[in-house]
């Protein structure tokens, strides 16, 4: 082929070349859809097996030959990478992290000759990896998944809708409009002080079942979590037993315990955690997080069932779970169910139903003359207190400003 010949192929070739991977491209986007780790996790160690396979070899070879037009080509070299797509499909196609990893890959199979040494180890990687997604998808970076990106891009629109249009104004009616908000705010602090003080007169209820814990300090009894003390606060984790990972709003919550614990400490309290989860599953979390608060396990225990935090498979499956002074009924509608699944495995590693068997609440305590007394207890919306950072966000520009649930734990922000 003379170079005008060439010169004159080079825009379809490059045309059909692009075309196909454009279409490539528009289907991977279109199946980046929610999915738990397990499915996630199931397709990347197809992907890992895919590259041992005659076919893959088939494709990468060719792909790195001259071929005779761009859609041979392109056909050639998509199906070269399919496994690398795919396993970027279940691993979230928006995940920068991830998209590089495939780009990497993916250039080095097809400007760097096959060899045996490389390629079967790094197909194991790949199942290797499949299975601590399955298992423990926590563990593996930047795995966010794309419902809770979409949830990110709709918070994202309602910011950009909010500053959009807002009053502006000088300073003087900057003032005289603080200064009215100023007495609400007054009213709302002796509001709240009564409050507290009406909680504080709540009657004592005597604790006489004998509770069982697994602490850092060894088995232990209720008594035994005030540590001397003569308060203890509970702060009732979402951790189950079947969990992978501590419930990411607990996260959220329990970031702010370190310092406190120290205050209250000082103060003749003692804030501890506790979970259903085994002891070991709650100290590794915890190590991984970065805490250092008291924190024990009730698994085997009733704690939990008792002080409205757990609920059992009946009380699941006939629609009466007893939460916050009510009963609810959390059950999923055929609809939903196997999105909230996905969410659910997403995040902590089970499905919808196991997930939200178990609560979140915060419990009160006294312990006079070796007997011990349950003085308070709240759950749902009555936790806000104690989420620091929403102390915050009450005050900023643009308030809560949620769509959905845009937090997560503090070591899988892309952006700390």
């Amino acid at each position: 082929m003379n170079v005008e010949s060439r010169r004159a192929a080079a825009p379809p070739f490059a045309g059909f070349y692009l075309a196909i991977w454009a279409l490539a491209g528009v289907v991977a986007y279109a199946l980046d859809r929610p999915h738990g780790a397990l499915a996630a996790g199931l397709a990347v160690i197809a992907a890992g097996a895919y590259e041992l396979t005659p076919v893959k070899r088939h494709f990468r070879r060719r792909c790195r030959e001259e071929a005779g037009s761009g859609l041979g080509f392109g056909l050639c070299c998509v199906g070269s990478s399919i496994g690398l797509i795919a396993m970027l499909v279940a691993l979230d196609v928006m995940s920068l992290f991830w998209m590089s990893v495939v780009a990497v890959l993916a250039s080095a199979q097809k400007l760097l000759p096959a060899k045996a040494a490389i390629d079967v180890p790094l197909a194991l990687a790949i199942v290797g990896l499949g299975f601590v997604i399955v298992f423990a998808p926590s563990l593996v970076p930047g795995l966010v998944p794309p419902a809770m990106l979409r949830q990110e891009t709709d918070r994202t629109k309602l910011r950009r809708q909010a500053m959009t249009g807002h009053k502006t104004g000088t300073r003087e009616e900057w003032l005289a409009a603080r200064l009215e908000l100023l007495e609400a705010e007054k009213e709302l602090t002796r509001r709240g002080d009564e409050v507290a003080r009406r909680r504080q007169e709540l009657p004592w209820v005597r604790v006489d079942k004998d509770y069982r814990f697994e602490t850092d300090q060894g088995p232990a009894s209720l008594a035994d979590l005030f540590r001397g003390r003569s308060q203890l606060l509970v702060y009732h984790f979402m951790f189950g037993p079947d969990y992978t990972a501590g419930c990411p709003s607990c996260s959220a919550i329990a970031d702010g315990f370190n310092g406190s614990a120290a205050h209250l400490a000082g103060h003749d309290v003692t804030l501890c955690a506790v979970s259903r989860a085994p002891f070991a599953k709650l100290d590794a979390y915890r190590r991984r997080m970065g805490w250092s608060f008291p924190w024990a396990s009730s698994y085997g225990s009733d704690f939990n069932f008792d002080f409205g935090v757990a609920h059992t498979i009946q009380e699941w499956e006939a629609g009466v779970v007893a939460y916050n002074f009510g009963h609810e009924d959390l059950r999923p509608a055929a609809d939903r169910a196997g999105a909230l699944d996905a969410f659910s495995e997403s995040i902590v590693g089970t499905n919808w139903e196991t997930y939200r068997r178990e609560g979140p609440g915060m419990s009160a305590f006294a312990r006079q003359d070796g007997t011990v007394y349950h003085t308070y207890s709240t759950y749902a919306r009555g936790l806000d207190v104690l989420w620091g950072m929403y102390q915050w966000l009450d005050r900023a520009p643009l308030g809560r400003n949620e769509a959905g649930m845009w937090w997560r734990r503090h070591d899988e922000y892309d952006n700390p």
